[in-house]
């Protein structure tokens, strides 16, 4: 009988369409990836994969097909160890999440905390990058799921899935040295031609804002660029522009005065917050334990089980619960 370790090493290698890639996402040495799928290859008696390049390789018939079964199994094998595994009493345990700047920074530490509260034996290992990078680990299925801000074409992913969290305010801000402090609020036009502050180029939050002001005809004057809303913030602080920020990146600021939010009368700007993960995945029974745990926060998963005829959750027999 071909073993579980021999099937998850074979559908690395169907997904990546590599043995490298395969080998470094499964801490393994490549010549023991290519032993394993050789001796699956033997017992069966067919090849699964054909050698294609330097370094890939694709799937025969015989391989997709055991691919599938491969897929059926181990979510079979996930939903019985869901049902049966007490969470609060393993010993140890972790996951890796991926998550973009923000959430990383304002929103999962307090995540995290309160999770570690229940399940103190846990870890999580939280991965940070843009939405892009992040969407293509979740594809690779590096983590079981993965929390964005962001606009993603889930026809365009293949396999990915995506489920509203949560609706985010973006804020136009400003130090207290900026002309506009006693501004009560304005018209998106007003935009037109102000020094800016943004994320970087490539980042989907930049490409977000950029489509607003195309969409408007606006061309505000970009002055700085950063890779994180913490850098943002300290710029505007320092009077050198305006920039639109999550509103849950800015409450301590606001609170102490350091910083003001500019009401848009016309165009009040919001994004999503999404969770987003492979159609292929095997969720642990902690990647179940912390998205129940995420639901105290975002009820909306609830809806999204609904909606996705339990995929999203499948194996956790309704022990979700708002």
């Amino acid at each position: 009988m071909i073993s579980v370790h021999k099937l998850e090493v074979f559908a690395a290698v169907f997904r990546l369409g590599s043995f490298s890639a395969a080998a470094q996402q499964l801490y393994l040495s490549q010549p023991a990836v290519s032993q394993h799928i050789q001796d699956i290859e033997t017992q069966l008696g067919t090849p699964l994969f054909n050698r294609v390049g330097a370094r890939g390789v694709v799937p025969t018939e015989a391989g997709t097909i055991l691919y599938d079964y491969t897929v059926r199994m181990l979510q079979l094998m996930a939903e019985v160890e869901n049902r049966l595994t007490n969470v609060r009493k393993l010993n140890e345990g972790e996951m890796h999440i991926g998550a973009t700047a923000g959430v990383s920074v304002y929103l999962f530490p307090h995540w995290l905390q309160t999770f570690q509260a229940q399940y103190p034996n846990l870890r999580i290992q939280l991965h940070t990058s843009i939405t892009p990078n992040v969407v293509e680990a979740v594809t690779r299925q590096d983590y079981p799921y993965g929390i964005i801000e962001g606009e993603i074409d889930t026809q365009s992913q293949g396999d990915l899935q995506s489920c509203m969290m949560q609706s985010i305010p973006m804020e136009l801000v400003v130090g207290r040295n900026h002309t506009w402090w006693d501004v009560p609020s304005i018209e998106l036009s007003q935009l037109h031609g102000m020094p800016f502050i943004t994320r970087q180029t490539g980042s989907l939050t930049r490409r977000w804002m950029d489509n607003i002001f195309q969409q408007h005809n606006l061309q505000p004057r970009i002055i700085a660029t950063f890779d994180n809303p913490e850098s943002i913030k300290n710029a505007v602080m320092a009077n050198m522009g305006l920039s639109l920020l999550p509103a849950y990146s800015i409450q301590h600021e606001l609170e102490n005065g350091f910083i003001r939010v500019i009401p848009i009368v016309d165009s009040p700007l919001e994004r999503e917050l999404k969770l987003v993960w492979s159609s292929q995945v095997v969720f642990s029974p902690i990647a179940f334990a912390f998205l129940n745990h995420l639901v105290a926060h975002f009820a909306e998963l609830v809806n999204c089980r609904a909606r996705q005829q339990g995929h999203l959750f499948r194996g956790d027999h309704g022990k979700l619960s708002a």
